[in-house]
């Protein structure tokens, strides 16, 4: 705008009339000094809740602080002149590196001009002679930013973005606290419109035509620190007829033909029971946060699902299988689906006389941050289920003061009675764990209440939980009174366990020394899986382990099958990285599940492949082993005709795969909708369970996170 018109501008706002009121009071403001200003802007109400998430934030550490502004969404348009402003930054870096060099050379060449003139060593410079280079200072840091070409990490296209010298980086997700600061290569996932949806979708105030996912997406990462990775998935078989450029280039597994080589007849499968990607993708959804789409593991969508498998009817596994077809319209006509299961038994306690636990649970504010809270509450009602008629259960929750929730609740209490008080409980404060343990610690060796008291019933034993965020920040006075108050709960013979519920993996030294009075060790559990085995391990009394070294692996039939491929699992093959590892453990009544994708041969034999799950019992050298073929009547001949566990799988990883922005899945248009039209499709019997509802719930929640406009491929 010329400053002319600003002039103009200027005049026509000083012809506004000002109400007399206003002038009155903009002459008493101004009349006023700082230290009155300052009064009565203290004098001032704020709203409610306003103080306690002041404190909570005047309890983190600065790297928590800048964590939690990281996922403060920015207004558009804010980026690209950041982003702007950056570049610019950087070549005028690069403009004062090169004027420096240019001087530094022609200061150093007059120097050793002069020097030549008047001595003329052999090979000096400017000897036609002798060919001799003379490096010239300050020209290696004189690069300016260059981009290279480079394999991708997960699929996508990659580059390697050497930066002259440290710069701003740019706004992006969360970094992980184990983020290392490198030069690394990025990942730029393919194009997808992927979106989700809630129930009660949240209003969205962007302009028409803009995808909220693609622009999640396309968030550039900061270029000097990456997530740590975490070893995963797993690599193919480095033989001739495995494809491993396209694994590399894609970052996904290629189709096999195992008729090709006998080494590619056998798959190997991970046994993987880990959800966090699907938390955290829910959680991302739901809040309009940045899904960054190498972060999306489909094998833990497929380990989110309850596939309602039958249980062993002896031994502590067994095997199921499923077949159908590939249901969805970009499936190739020839392709079915394969589903392979392992399924654990259930965990037998023997004779005991039941259990009193008591459970301590963090409901400060922090608790809110990353779904701590709803996990808490979800592991606790998951616990109900595994309560018998003789455990007993009692809860404190505590931010800065302590409340009973319940004292020696049976299970059918529990479920009627506690969970809703937990559902509509509202975390707010800051953690107290003195006050909590105040409250807990006598509670958990008390008698019970005289309508509890069964003189038949012998004596249960007294467990404690304390459950937190696992950032307790307290002075030695404080943490030399929370020791003493545990004191006398473990003169009792209460055991006592410490659960940290971060996502990440730093101690606390407090939560360690509080941990140490009882001489245990500050149990880390970040997922709902994580803290749902541990407090079934603190109502069993022991680890509800019932397989270790627990293998599984797919022997295909070349007469059978044309090609196969596995669903998830992607490899992350760079240097210095090791896959994820094939054998696990499966806790009681868990299972692990995996998909592939098989291409059938029109005429070939009925014989598709032999599985083979192998394991040990905890503490036992002994190996088990079942073996079970996969003959092709097994392939259900429709979807309706498909077993149930099969459709759930299914959706679930299709879910994954979208929201990653597969390579199997480019141009393809509203692919996320047809999903969803598929889960309401499926049969009635699997819209009531949970784990399908929540699933169903996130697909709706991101097709509407995508507002109306041209369709880029769901």
């Amino acid at each position: 705008m010329a400053n002319n018109d600003l002039t103009w501008i200027d005049q026509q706002l000083r012809d506004v009339a000002v109400p007399a009121h206003a002038l009155d009071r903009l002459r008493e403001i101004a009349a006023l000094g700082d230290r009155e200003l300052d009064h009565l802007i203290r004098a001032q109400p704020l709203p409610a809740g306003v103080m306690d998430r002041l404190r909570v934030i005047g309890t983190q550490a600065d790297v928590e602080v800048d964590q939690e502004l990281q996922h403060v969404g920015l207004p558009d348009g804010l980026i690209p002149r950041l982003r702007r402003g950056m570049k610019w930054q950087v070549w005028r870096t690069w403009l004062a590196q090169v004027a420096v060099a240019a001087s530094l050379m022609l200061a150093l060449g007059g120097s050793i001009y002069l020097l030549g003139t008047t001595m003329q060593p052999l090979g000096a410079v400017g000897d036609p002679h002798n060919n001799v280079v003379q490096a010239t200072p300050g020209a290696r840091d004189a690069i300016p930013p260059s981009v290279v070409p480079a394999p991708g990490i997960n699929g996508g296209k990659s580059s390697v973005v050497v930066v002259p010298t440290p710069h701003p980086a740019p706004l992006t997700p969360v970094p992980s606290p184990n983020e290392s600061i490198v030069v690394t290569p990025i990942n730029s996932p393919k194009t997808a419109n992927h979106s989700t949806s809630d129930n009660d979708p949240v209003p969205d105030n962007r302009p028409p035509g803009v995808d909220v996912l693609s622009q999640m997406y396309s968030q550039t990462p900061d270029l000097r620190v990456i997530p740590s990775l975490a070893p995963h998935g797993v690599s193919g078989p480095r033989v001739r007829g495995y494809d491993l450029m396209f694994e590399q280039v894609h970052g996904v597994h290629p189709a096999v033909q195992p008729a090709k080589n006998s080494l590619l007849r056998e798959s190997r499968v991970p046994i993987w029971t880990a959800t966090s990607s699907y938390e955290a993708t829910w959680r991302a959804i739901r809040s309009r946060q940045p899904l960054i789409a190498s972060q999306v593991r489909v094998e833990d969508f497929l380990a989110a699902m309850d596939y309602d498998f039958p249980p062993p009817q002896s031994g502590e596994l067994a095997l199921r299988t499923a077949g159908g077809p590939y249901p969805f319209a970009w499936a190739q006509p020839t392709q079915s689906l394969l589903q392979i299961g392992a399924q654990a038994g259930k965990f037998h306690r023997g004779l005991d006389v039941g259990v009193h636990l008591t459970l301590a649970v963090d409901a400060s504010a922090e608790m809110l941050s990353g779904g701590r809270w709803d996990v808490a509450r979800r592991s606790i009602a998951d616990l109900a289920e595994q309560m018998t008629s003789k455990d007993r259960l009692t809860i404190v929750v505590f931010d800065g003061a302590a409340k009973m929730i319940a004292q020696y609740a049976d299970r059918q209490a529990v479920v009627s009675d506690i969970i809703p008080k937990l559902n509509g409980l509202a975390p707010r404060g800051v953690a107290d764990v003195a006050v909590g343990l105040e409250l807990a610690a006598p509670l958990s060796y008390a008698k019970p209440p005289a309508a509890q008291v069964d003189d038949d019933a012998p004596a249960r034993s007294n467990r404690l939980v304390l459950l937190t965020d696992g950032l307790i920040r307290v002075d030695s006075a404080t943490l030399a009174r929370s020791k003493k108050l545990l004191a006398p709960a473990l003169a009792a013979g209460v055991a006592l366990e410490v659960i940290d519920v971060r996502a990440d993996v730093v101690a606390n030294p407090q939560l360690r020394e509080l941990a140490q009075v009882a001489s245990v060790e500050v149990r880390h559990a970040p997922t709902l899986h994580d803290l749902n085995g541990r407090l079934r391990a603190a109502i069993a009394g022991r680890n509800q382990v019932v397989a270790d070294s627990v293998s599984l692996k797919v022997n295909f039939n070349p007469e059978a099958v044309e090609s196969y491929r596995l669903i998830g699992h992607d490899a992350t093959s760079i240097a210095g990285l090791e896959p994820g590892q094939l054998e696990g453990e499966l806790r009681a009544e868990e299972a692990a599940t995996a998909l592939y994708v098989v291409e059938l041969k029109p005429d070939g034999s009925d014989d598709v492949a032999t599985v083979e799950l192998s394991w040990r019992e905890p503490g036992s050298e002994q190996v088990h082993r079942i073996k079970q073929p996969v003959g092709r009547l097994q392939f259900a001949p429709s979807w309706m005709e498909t077993p149930l566990s099969l459709q759930t799988a299914a959706i679930a990883a299709e879910t994954a795969e979208i929201l990653r922005g597969s390579y199997y899945l480019q141009n393809v248009p509203r692919a996320l909708d047809q999903v969803a039209d598929l889960a309401r499709q499926a049969n009635p019997a699997l819209q009531n369970r949970a784990s399908f509802f929540q699933l169903k719930s996130l697909i709706d929640a991101a097709r509407a996170a995508r507002i109306s406009g041209p369709a880029r491929g769901a």
